[in-house]
């Protein structure tokens, strides 16, 4: 059994570790990994690029990574920055929606003694929301603008340098479409589940151009896959790890 049906068992933890360190392996990181970095604490960042400067040139990036990373880098670090932007807002309407309740409430015209005692309830809250709102500031700070200088993309161009991979030409994009409505219609991954990205025109755009050649978005994890084989069927990779 173990044998004849390998590819559904867990490798061991001794397996892993041989191709981890093995120069046959081959590390492949997903756009997500790549654009998740944006939402990361910097010591997550500074411990993945760590790890990338280990991997050196086992890393490979399918081009249709590097072109969606670079599609949605900008959209993706500006939705970054507005968490910042929001967490300082809630803040505000917090400290002032309990004011104008308690306005609201005529409190003082009523209950005087109260009164006071919802006065000194709004200076003490007021005391953890400005020290928050201060915690805040230098993570704002530190979070990539757009309109700032991206070291992020400046670490990312440094350990792909050299390892992206051909980009595809329209003949074999339009091949793939027709298996890839095949493979959708049969549910066969990878990638099927993206199959309503062409009808979801709020959230995505169904065809897109780049470089003269037109992509179908809900193909796009099954453009990886395919360029992901084409470069593993090279060389003497054995083993592949894909972050995703």
């Amino acid at each position: 059994m173990r044998v004849a049906f390998k590819s559904f068992l867990t490798p061991s933890v001794a397996e892993l570790e041989a191709a981890w360190l093995s120069d046959d392996s081959i590390f492949i990181f997903d756009t997500n990994v790549l654009l998740n970095l944006y939402g990361f604490e910097e010591q997550t960042r500074t411990d993945f690029f760590a790890t990338t400067a280990k991997l050196g040139g086992r890393i490979f990036i399918p081009y249709h990574v590097g072109l969606e990373y670079n599609l949605r880098r900008l959209s993706v670090i500006s939705n970054e920055k507005k968490t910042f932007r929001e967490l300082t807002k809630l803040i505000a309407n917090t400290e002032k929606k309990l004011g104008d309740d308690l306005e609201q409430l005529r409190l003082r015209e009523k209950f005087p003694q109260l009164s006071e005692f919802a006065n000194e309830l709004r200076k003490s809250i007021k005391v953890p929301l400005d020290k928050f709102s201060k915690k805040i500031e230098p993570w704002n700070k530190s979070q990539p603008d757009v309109r700032s200088e991206d070291k992020i993309l400046e670490l990312i161009d440094g350990f792909s340098d050299g390892r992206i991979g051909p980009p595809p030409d329209q003949a074999w994009l339009d091949e793939l479409y027709l298996e890839g409505a095949d493979r959708y219609a049969n549910q066969i991954p990878p990638g099927f589940r993206d199959a309503g990205k062409d009808k979801d025109s709020q959230r995505y755009q169904a065809t897109f151009i780049h470089n003269s050649l037109k992509y179908e978005r809900k193909f796009g994890d099954l453009i990886i896959w395919k360029q992901i084989l084409a470069e593993a069927s090279k060389g003497n990779a054995r083993n592949v790890f894909f972050h995703h």
